[in-house]
């Protein structure tokens, strides 16, 4: 590891021969963690997010953390292995006889043993020091600080477990303190990221940068909606499958036809509204014929699907839905539309090397230009 880039650090992410900024990518991993939907519980105004991301996810964390404590912390079984007068789980007879300990009255045993010490606790002890260590509120910092010395206290030991532990944590729907937790420290972790260049900040192999933006740009997306639009009549879907309206078929069909899965999809039955929406990370423009721009067939090909397949008098929103094919600006700001058979088709472009506010203003202004950000 190299060294840490700031949240507010600039970055080039090059997709093949094109350069897409990425200003605020710490922005985007904000909203497309599960944090965004949660952290107004923990006493943050949407308007103190964008300014210092990581100050923000570290509130997050440690106001949980303190939380926990209050309601003392879970407690999980791990392994042990230990020399002990009795038996206790299972006896190590390897070591037990290599050791010659059952003449000293002794056995070697491996049982599960309720501690406190456990992968959860040590996962965010170690998201502490490190949010301690990121972020620019020296308040937050020592908040960090304080509780990382809580976690000591109480004997949790400042072990950082692999990742593949922590994604094997099991936490039941009731322990809200304790998802919350989880995903502001690793989304604490997701800052560090390995360095090519000092000060710079680049991602880890450039073949995996574009496939990890890309999930990141169409992630975030729906959280900025989730976030911004859920108690506003509209109701945020991601990744919905689409079915084909097939009427007769041949036997095997449905092991060969492919499956439709729309990104994002909006829906205010308050005001009649469907509005679907496409990500794609990479420039609005492909090269046509004669060298001319245009708009990739394809990707209106696919719009073309999502809308006109689910048309249905049954179905009074998929008259009129809308479909927004939405890009990052590369060469330059784009927002067209089109109505195709009752249906509006938009092309639009978001810029994420404008501010927070800006891209926030943006979004919003997609959808639905009167709404105000909460």
């Amino acid at each position: 590891m190299s060294d840490v880039a700031s949240p507010n650090s600039v970055e080039n992410v090059r997709s093949g021969k094109t350069a897409i900024p990425v200003r605020n990518v710490w922005l985007l991993m904000l909203y497309a963690s599960d944090l965004c939907r949660h952290h107004r519980a923990a006493g943050i105004d949407a308007e103190e997010m964008p300014d210092e991301i990581a100050d923000v996810v570290a509130k997050v964390l440690v106001d949980n953390v303190r939380r926990r404590f209050r309601r003392n912390l879970s407690y999980d079984y791990r392994r042990r292995n230990d020399v002990l007068p009795r038996v206790r789980g299972r006896i190590d007879i390897l070591q037990t006889e290599r050791k010659r300990l059952l003449e000293l009255g002794r056995v070697a045993c491996s049982f599960d043993e309720l501690t406190i010490d456990s992968t959860l606790n040590r996962f965010v002890h170690a998201a502490l020091l490190r949010a301690a260590r990121l972020v620019h509120d020296s308040g937050i910092g020592r908040e960090c600080r304080s509780a990382a010395t809580t976690f000591e206290r109480l004997g949790v030991a400042s072990i950082v477990p692999h990742r593949s532990e922590v994604d094997a944590i099991r936490i039941p729907p009731h322990c809200r303190e304790d998802r919350m937790m989880i995903a502001a420290a690793k989304l604490i972790f997701d800052f560090l990221m390995p360095t090519e260049t000092a000060g710079n900040v680049s991602l880890y192999r450039p073949e995996r940068d574009v496939i990890w933006l890309r999930w990141l740009f169409q992630r975030a997306v729906y959280g900025f909606y989730r976030y911004h639009l859920s108690g506003h009549d509209w109701k945020i879907e991601w990744e919905k499958r689409l079915d084909w309206p097939i009427g007769e078929r041949s036997k095997h069909l449905s092991r060969h036809m492919p499956k439709m899965r729309a990104d994002i999809v909006l829906e205010n039955r308050h005001e009649g509204k469907r509005i679907v929406i496409d990500t794609k990370f990479k420039n609005i423009f492909g090269i046509g014929q004669y060298g001319r721009k245009r708009f990739h067939s394809s990707n209106i090909y696919q719009l073309y699907a999502y809308l006109l397949s689910q048309v249905s008098p049954d179905d009074p929103l998929s008259l009129h839905s809308e479909g927004i094919l939405l890009y990052p600006v590369v060469d330059a700001a784009i927002d067209e539309w089109a109505e195709i058979q009752g249906h509006r088709f938009r092309f639009a472009t978001v810029n994420l090397a404008d501010s927070v506010a800006q891209i926030q203003k943006r979004l919003l202004s997609i959808i639905q230009p009167e709404v105000v950000t909460r």
